[in-house]
């Protein structure tokens, strides 16, 4: 059970530091909102491989360390570049090009999220992911309630260093 519920905080961690709105929803600011990032990078359909090369361009443009350089995109994403070759005729695909590719199920929409990624940091206070045990409230039904909280935040050193695109 503390593995379950720990893979959903951490999976929710990961979509906040993408799509996160910040402010009253006690929720960090993701790359979406963060400003400075690249946003709505515009990837051709045509030219996948061509596209995702200018937008690398773009990031290390801006003076980074290009070591832990990635792209993150939704597995419908993925499944779309590695059926597309990286030229007309050619057997590699756009996929198998890609500097680090990754593909991830919090990805909610076409977007992709290209980036120096250890130019984000994730903070954690307290001992991570807590749980409160109510014994009361749920009592006369023979039930006891759970209610878990991960206290985080997500830091952008640099957001030259990110770029999200528009959908693929």
């Amino acid at each position: 059970m503390i593995s379950d519920i720990s893979r959903q905080l951490e999976s929710y961690l990961d979509q906040c530091a993408l799509y996160g709105t910040g402010g009253s929803g006690n929720q960090p600011l993701g790359l979406t909102g963060i400003a400075g990032v690249n946003q709505g990078v515009a990837i051709t359909p045509t030219d996948l491989l061509g596209s995702f090369c200018a937008v690398e361009q773009l990031i290390e443009g801006a003076n980074v360390s290009m070591d832990f350089y990635g792209v993150l995109v939704s597995p419908a994403t993925k499944k779309k570049l590695r059926t597309t070759p990286s030229f007309t005729g050619g057997s590699i695909t756009a996929w198998g090009e890609l500097r680090n590719p990754q593909s991830s199920p919090e990805i909610v929409d076409g977007k992709c999220f290209c980036g120096a990624w250890n130019n984000m940091t994730f903070c954690v206070w307290g001992r991570g992911i807590e749980i409160l045990v109510d014994p009361f409230s749920l009592a006369d039904s023979n039930q006891v309630k759970l209610k878990s909280a991960l206290f985080a935040d997500v830091g952008v050193r640099y957001p030259n260093a990110f770029a999200v695109t528009a959908a693929v």
